[in-house]
């Protein structure tokens, strides 16, 4: 069986971004994050990228892509930053310009408002459509 950093890089492209990134080409998860199989489990691409290169992350640590290009996995792209900071850089990339804040709606057409909506991944949900999905109805 080939080593798992071939086979991780087999799916990199490393010439054809105007950036500099290495861009994954291999299945990228609904939240446009590399995510591959590793030793059973389900590993982000850019974690396992600067743990390759630069060494275990820091407790209380989240790796942030520089180059703000989430399928990026060149490890001179990346930096371990302290949670909160990291958080305050995500705040920047999903500001107010963000197309997805300045939606009303969901697709269903349900209002966004405080008491029907939840975050993850940094994107908005509608909570009506989650119940109706949990109920088989949608």
């Amino acid at each position: 069986m080939k080593d798992m950093d071939e086979m991780f890089f087999q799916q990199v492209d490393k010439t054809s971004s105007l950036k500099g990134c290495w861009l994954w080409t291999g299945f990228i998860h609904p939240t446009g994050y590399v995510y591959f199989w590793y030793k059973g489990s389900c590993v982000k691409g850019h974690r396992y990228v600067y743990e390759l290169y630069e060494g275990p992350i820091p407790n209380g640590y989240d790796v942030h892509h520089i180059c703000e290009v989430k399928i990026c996995v060149n490890p001179s792209h990346l930096e371990a930053l302290p949670r909160k900071e990291h958080a305050k850089q995500h705040s920047v990339m999903y500001s107010e310009t963000s197309w997805q804040i300045k939606k009303t709606h969901c697709p269903q057409g349900h209002e966004y408002t405080p008491e029907n909506t939840y975050l993850r991944y940094n994107k908005r949900y509608c909570s009506k459509c989650r119940g109706l999905r949990i109920r088989g109805l949608l």
